[in-house]
């Protein structure tokens, strides 16, 4: 049974994440009817329009982020370095590919058009860090 507060995802069947990814929070719970406020990856772009519909019918559509914990973490789960990559253009006038490779490779990153997309590329557990530890998404 959902509560407030909760956190949900939409089910991607098997597809990876993007920007387009919608991810809930549930709002209100009234019987068996639940309203969720929805935002795309993250909150970065609130949706307009709460959802309200039967939980049976809502999870057809939603998981609860806590079922996607793994069952190997420690309780408290551990702390993991993950590494992201975001993507970035620049165009360059050279003779071959391999010029045009290091030129790109010696410019500074105020050139390079960046995209707004980007992906996490691994995980590697840390005992040592120095920084903010994320424990869920960010839905404002």
């Amino acid at each position: 049974m959902l509560n407030v507060g909760d956190k949900l995802i939409c089910k991607t069947e098997g597809q990876p994440e993007t920007e387009f990814c919608i991810r809930g929070e549930v709002k209100k719970v009234e019987g068996d009817i639940v309203t969720i406020s929805r935002a795309l990856k993250f909150g970065t772009l609130p949706m307009h329009k709460d959802l309200t519909l039967p939980e049976s019918e809502l999870l057809k559509y939603y998981t609860p982020l806590d079922n996607q914990a793994t069952d190997d973490c420690p309780v408290n789960g551990s702390i993991y370095e993950v590494t992201i990559v975001r993507t970035g253009v620049v165009f360059v006038r050279a003779a071959t590919s391999a010029a045009a490779m290091d030129l790109a490779d010696h410019l500074t990153t105020d050139h390079v058009n960046w995209s707004d997309d980007w992906s996490p590329t691994d995980a590697e557990e840390r005992s040592d860090y120095d920084g903010m530890v994320f424990e869920e998404p960010d839905f404002d």
